[in-house]
């Protein structure tokens, strides 16, 4: 292919994708704008309805023209918020859909009280106190509900956008990522097509401008390149024809100067041989003043030393020892003993060891230096450690190469040793302990690489044995710069106590983890030792019990909020008996959920605390679960369809609990199913159990969202947007039912509803 040609198809496939990316990045930045645009307005419509609620009040209690003006001014422009809400998730028109509706039920109720305090004023009569705080209730009521649907569409719109800016951000960097690879391919084409083919051809072109006519410049390819290499190729031939070859009179040249060249290599040869031959007589009188010096210097070494000498002359078979090797020894002065008498003192268990020392010093070919580390016996049963270095003196050349004599020091390293051994001995109780401790342990050198970890540290961290020894400690925290921040209060304290923090496992995954570290000596170096234990557990149910706390007083605050506002307003005694029925009807249905979240709340702490126990009896199942059916049953809403088998058996159960679990899959069925729809409730006898089910008709749940429904405070995503709670009504079901000995499951698919079963066992014979 033909460079341009590969240019040009290289820019068109850029190009396209370049095109596809940047209109996607397009899109979700206009949908960026108009939900931060959406946000702004519902905002905005939270609050208006706060300042409407303030411009009521102020109407209602001074009853002034200018209150009225600035009331209907203000809801104009907070009807024209409403207006401009446009969303598209059905859940966030359900909202717009609820405001709207709040919107105008606020605008009757302020035109109601508008209209009462009017005739009043016409009638010349004062508005009575109780008129006065119905009507302050009432529109406290309806801007509070507004209030809170514009948050939460806030809320929603909030979570949207940021999902948004993180589709537009991952566009971006794949539309950089395309930049780099688009020039990073171009780059490697010239360089592997264009510049690597320049180069060649260059290379060339100087060789044949130098002379050599016969050089052939390599054709690759079918491109331009190598267009113009056949071109320089024909040229070269071309000239070869009419120019002699620079090889051949090279050739010439070289063989005249072949002659010229021995001679100067002789000449050299002969001086370099006159030279190495002053060298080496220079050499030999160096070498003998030297070990004449070395002669005296140790005759020096010997007569001044504080360390025991001996003096073996070999040739005459006489053995030196120094008044201090004799005193080591616990030998008395006089008479230097015999030497193979003085083999004797060696221990027992280090005499083969010292021999082989020896044997290898006293070789033909060795250079007779030796050091060896062994115990001494004295005469008087006392042992010592004994460091011997010492030199043996050879004469003669090859084969007839003998030692002539052996000198030597000797040093008492008793103190030593029992230094070592401490601290083997300490260092193997310190490896006994930590291999075997649940915590884990390391190591590590004043640098910052890890020189030891225990099992336990590996474990916490999923690597292998040994595979952690060598690492730089700070490669293993999820925040590098973390560190320095317990390095920086040991240096002030000495010690680090309970620093949490979170490191990487080998699988990229983050650990919290408690770290104690204090500084230590390890095989007798200055270094750092760290405790670790996995927190992880607890930092979790930290933060499950900080999320329960929020949804407890979120889920609390919106019925208490009903509840005291219908009980202040039925005390009012003008309200008439049709209005206090119906503002205690809402109260009731308000305590009623706070005492259902309360009640679930009990059960799952018992359950927790192990002290929960059943007041179990015989009863009617059927009759039980008829009850609450009835209790349930508030509104008309949806259908209710009870298919319970006749002649169930009576069973043995705790009866407010088994009416709790009821409750409680029934009340997720009306939350789940449209308006409208059928629930159906039905028992059965199976085996040794009897079944219960509850049926609704919502959007069915995914098997990955069934494995979740069981769990503490979970919630999915979808539900838990449109349907707020705690999550735990279903996880008390299953800790009451299994109490009883039963279990209790879902049968559900995507589109078709949802059925929740639960069995209890079947007790034979009467109570």
């Amino acid at each position: 292919m033909r460079i341009k040609t590969q240019f040009l198809v290289t820019m068109f496939l850029f190009g396209t994708v370049l095109a596809a990316i940047a209109a996607s990045a397009l899109v979700t930045n206009h949908l960026v704008k108009k939900t931060s645009e959406q946000e702004n307005i519902a905002g905005d419509i939270a609050q208006g309805a706060s300042e409407l609620s303030y411009l009521a009040n102020d109407y209602v209690i001074f009853q002034e023209s200018q209150q009225l003006e600035r009331w209907q001014s203000r809801f104009a422009s907070f009807s024209n918020d409403v207006s401009l809400l446009e969303v598209d998730n059905p859940e966030q028109q359900a909202l717009v859909r609820n405001i709207q509706a709040n919107s105008q039920r606020l605008e009757d109720v302020f035109d109601s009280v508008v209209s009462a305090i009017g005739t009043s004023s016409q009638d010349g009569e004062t508005i009575a106190p109780a008129l006065l705080q119905l009507s302050w209730s009432r529109l406290a009521v309806q801007s509070q509900t507004l209030v809170s649907d514009a948050s939460r569409l806030v809320q929603i719109l909030d979570s949207q956008e940021s999902w948004l800016h993180t589709v537009n951000t991952i566009d971006v960097i794949v539309l950089t990522s395309i930049f780099v690879l688009y020039f990073l391919i171009n780059y490697m084409t010239t360089q592997r097509r264009a510049l690597k083919g320049l180069a060649r051809l260059q290379e060339g072109t100087a060789v044949i401008g130098g002379g050599d006519l016969d050089f052939k410049i390599e054709e690759k390819g079918n491109d331009e390149i190598g267009d113009l290499s056949r071109a320089v190729n024909r040229m070269t031939t071309n000239l070869k024809t009419i120019t002699a070859s620079k090889t051949d009179l090279e050739r010439e040249i070289a063989k005249r100067s072949e002659v010229e060249e021995e001679l100067r290599i002789s000449n050299e040869h002969l001086q370099d041989q006159a030279q190495k031959l002053e060298v080496e007589i220079d050499e030999r009188k160096k070498s003998e003043e030297a070990l004449k010096e070395v002669n005296e210097q140790l005759d020096l070494a010997l007569n001044s030393a504080t360390l025991g000498t001996f003096d073996y002359d070999l040739k005459n078979g006489v053995v030196h020892w120094d008044e201090r090797t004799k005193q080591m020894c616990g030998i008395p002065g006089g008479d230097d003993p015999d030497y193979k008498e003085a083999a004797e003192f060696l221990h027992p268990d280090d005499r083969q060891r010292v021999e082989n020392i020896l044997t290898k010093a006293f070789a033909p070919d060795a250079d007779g230096t030796y050091e060896a580390e062994f115990r001494i016996v004295r005469p008087d049963g006392g042992i010592f450690w004994n460091r011997a270095m010492g030199k043996v003196f050879f004469e003669g050349e090859g084969p007839d190469r003998k030692a002539v004599r052996q000198i030597g020091v000797n040093q008492d390293i008793t103190e030593r040793k029992k230094s070592e051994e401490a601290l083997r001995q300490s260092e193997e109780r310190f490896r006994a302990l930590s291999e075997t401790s649940p915590v884990g342990v390391g190591v590590s050198s004043s640098e910052g690489v890890l020189l030891y970890t225990n099992p336990s540290y590996e474990l916490i961290l999923g690597y292998e044995r040994g595979e952690l020894v060598g690492r730089k400690a700070s490669s293993l925290y999820w925040n590098p710069n973390e560190r320095q921040s317990w390095v920086s209060s040991m240096n002030e304290n000495g010690v680090v106590r309970d620093f949490e923090t979170r490191l990487e496992k080998k699988d990229g995954t983050p650990v919290w983890v408690s770290i104690n570290v204090s500084p230590i000596l390890y095989v007798g170096e200055r270094a750092v030792m760290g405790t670790i234990q996995d927190i992880t557990a607890r930092k979790k149910a930290d933060e499950l019990k900080d999320d329960f706390i929020g949804m407890v007083s979120h889920e609390l605050r919106t019925p208490l909020t009903v509840f005291l506002s219908s009980v202040q307003v039925a005390m009012i005694e003008e309200i008439s008996k049709e209005e206090i029925r119906e503002l205690l009807e809402d109260a009731v249905t308000s305590a009623k959920s706070m005492a259902h979240l309360v009640d679930n709340m009990i059960e799952l702490s018992r359950y927790q605390a192990n002290r929960l126990s059943l007041n179990t009896r015989m009863m009617d199942v059927a009759a039980v679960t008829r009850e609450v059916i009835t209790r349930e049953r508030t509104e008309k809403s949806h259908d209710f369809l009870v298919d319970i088998e006749e002649d169930l058996p009576l069973l043995k159960a705790d009866q407010v609990r088994l009416e709790l679990v009821l409750k409680n899959l029934i009340n997720n069925a009306i939350k789940y199913s449209p308006p409208k729809t059928q629930i159906r409730i039905s028992a059965k006898k199976n085996g040794a159990f009897v079944m219960i089910g509850v049926t609704d008709q919502g959007k069915g749940l995914s098997q990955a969202d069934q494995t979740k429904l069981f769990q503490s405070f979970e919630r999915l995503r979808e539900t838990s947007l449109t349907n707020p709670g705690l999550g735990l009504g279903l996880l008390v079901c299953q800790r009451l039912v299994e109490a009883h000995g039963g279990r209790i499951w879902a049968e559900s698919e995507v589109g078709h509803g949802s059925t929740f079963w639960f069995t209890l066992p079947v007790n034979q014979g009467t109570p």
